[in-house]
């Protein structure tokens, strides 16, 4: 078996140095220098040209400074410049957070009734906008209460939004709503149907931690969301499989965050994070022998504690595990060993990478460092009925290497770099051949040609963190993996674009969504990008429609249900809404 060391000699690479500072830096997500490739020729690599993604649809149109949004737009909405008034145009706020031209008929008058979705509109210079009762007027459009009548204000359409808002005699009230629902919740539109969150994220985030605490009952010591996956709005168990290696990873990342942002005032969600990680590395591992020895399951029966030798579940044989998933947990581990002070999870952390490098193997354009799915007795992947050699989530595995070496293991600075190399140089590139290398990350498919969301989603966030100090070809590497995600895995669906999972389940799960969410607010506060910005806001406030009015969340956006998938209800979901909030505090109001 190799080791860390080993792999050192064997691919001759240089010794990489990383700078393990704790200073806070000047911009959002970035973190030290860390090594980028060798200068080596990619062997295998897509040699294709990469499509250019979808055309922007900005306009030209530039706001008067009061407004506050520097972004050109369609038209402006103050006199609907831009747009043809003669054959009865008008500007307003979309769907999707920019100002553009409507088509007529436009002819509601101020103070008249109008429904942001359903009509009737407003004529130039109005936009729909609830007054001080929640009833739906047409408003003046402002930039500044000096642009309104006597005794009004002018009160910003969207925290997202600059000062653009609608001349009101007094502010809204909270619980105003129009004649449409979406999701639990009948829904709060303004303009011509750009969604407003029916609650705060604030309140809709505690009521969903709170619903968990109070509601379900523990499982032999453990929060039930630590050994199931799916359970009902009753905390009823509907399927007995179970993936305690994703769900229980990012449940860490999300208690964990959600304890930062409330200051660590509350003992119990440190209390969670600490049990699901207790949860992963006592009773959810292989044995301590065979080519994966005490690794992390990623698949298990609901409920088990601890999981047997055979667990494997979903679409995983019972002797097998998925690597990627270790770099998943290891990652997990080793901010909450940060967090703690509990060099026991880092310990954990470190035997998993080292039995990562121990398994690595040298990819190419046919396969990956590891394979998606190997029997942990042998370290063999899987041939029949299909290929398991392609695993499109590493840059877990990255962030866990990084970690180490971060923390003074050097060792693991040749297999970072070797792993680098792949991604940069083979990975990346695949984009613009179809994406057969970001095929399989799910563990209830099997399918080979089955490409997702979640991973290049994932790698294009590490990427907007790290930026300059990681690669030089940052931006246009990460907006190439958004413009991926974009193109095949963005659909629309009751009028909204939502992100599904992948090629075989076109459903927009919570998981996904504030995944994707969470990497286009990433975008927008590191590039400026206002479509990016306005697309984050609408998925996540799509995700608190999700959410019932006692906490209780449906694993889908556009639909009314009580649980499902708990790392897309709940787990996989929380840290996304930290993350963004992080970056633009003002959305949680």
């Amino acid at each position: 078996m190799k080791t860390a060391a080993t792999l050192a000699i064997s691919f001759a690479l240089a010794t990489l140095v990383a700078c393990g500072s704790d200073e806070a830096h000047d911009q959002p997500g970035e973190t030290e220098a860390l090594p980028t490739d060798d200068g080596r020729t990619p062997v295998g690599a897509c040699t294709a040209t990469a499509n250019p993604g979808t055309p922007s649809s900005a306009g030209t149109t530039v706001l008067p400074a009061a407004c506050g949004v520097t972004a050109p737009q369609g038209c402006n909405p103050l006199d609907a410049a831009g747009c043809d008034t003669a054959k009865g145009e008008t500007c307003d706020l979309a769907r999707d957070g920019s100002f553009r031209c409507f088509p007529s008929p436009n002819a509601g008058k101020l103070g008249e009734a109008c429904d942001a979705v359903a009509g009737p509109f407003c004529a130039t210079g109005l936009t729909c906008f609830p007054d001080a009762t929640g009833k739906a007027i047409c408003a003046r459009a402002c930039c500044a209460s000096t642009e309104c009548a006597d005794g009004q204000t002018c009160t910003p359409l969207s925290v997202t939004l600059g000062n653009v808002g609608a001349c009101t005699s007094g502010a809204p009230p909270a619980t105003f709503a129009g004649s449409s629902v979406v999701g639990h919740h009948a829904a709060k539109f303004v303009g011509r149907g750009f969604l407003l969150p029916w609650t705060t994220w604030n309140d809709a985030l505690a009521r969903e931690v709170t619903w968990h605490a109070t509601t379900c009952p523990e499982v032999k010591g453990y929060p039930i969301f630590a050994s199931t996956t799916h359970f009902d709005g009753n905390c009823q168990m509907t399927k007995d499989d179970t993936i305690p290696a994703t769900q229980n990873s990012m449940g860490i990342l999300s208690y964990l965050s959600y304890w930062q942002y409330g200051g660590r005032t509350d003992a119990r969600l440190l209390g969670v994070a600490k049990s699901l990680a207790d949860y992963l590395v006592k009773e959810a591992v292989t044995p301590n022998s065979g080519a994966y020895p005490g690794f992390p399951r990623s698949t298990g029966h609901a409920q088990a504690v601890p999981q047997p030798e055979d667990c494997g579940t979903e679409s995983d044989m019972p002797y097998e595990i998925e690597p990627d998933k270790g770099g998943m947990v290891g990652h997990a581990l080793m901010l909450l060993a940060k967090e703690t002070n509990d060099t026991s999870y880092s310990d954990v952390a470190l035997h998993i990478a080292n039995v990562l490098v121990a398994n690595m193997v040298h990819a190419d354009g046919g396969r990956s460092p590891w394979p998606f799915r190997v029997d942990y007795r042998t370290g063999i992947a899987r041939t029949e009925p299909f290929s398991q050699d392609i695993s499109s989530n590493m840059s877990y595995v990255l962030r866990l290497f990084d970690d180490l070496i971060s923390s003074g293991h050097s060792e693991f600075a040749p297999a970072r770099a070797e792993l680098w190399y792949w991604i940069k140089g083979i990975q990346i590139p695949d984009i613009a051949c179809g994406g057969k290398l970001w095929q399989q990350f799910f563990e209830d498919q099997p399918w080979p040609d089955n490409r997702n969301a979640w991973a290049p989603l994932s790698l294009a966030g590490y990427l907007l963190e790290r930026r300059a100090l990681l690669d030089q070809d940052w931006q246009s590497d990460a907006e190439k993996l958004l413009d991926f995600v974009n193109s095949i895995l963005v659909v629309e669906q009751n009028g909204f674009p939502v992100c599904v999972e992948q090629d075989f389940d076109k459903l927009p799960y919570g998981g996904i969504m504030s995944t994707y969410a969470a990497t286009l607010a990433l975008h927008a506060a590191v590039t400026g990008s206002e479509t990016s910005k306005q697309r984050a806001y609408q998925a996540f406030n799509l995700l608190v429609y999700a959410i019932d009015k006692d906490g209780c969340p449906d694993d889908r956006v556009l639909t009314d249900g009580r649980g499902g998938w708990i790392e897309d209800t709940h787990l996989d979901k929380v840290h996304n809404f930290v993350a963004a909030l992080a970056l633009f505090p003002e959305w949680a109001k």
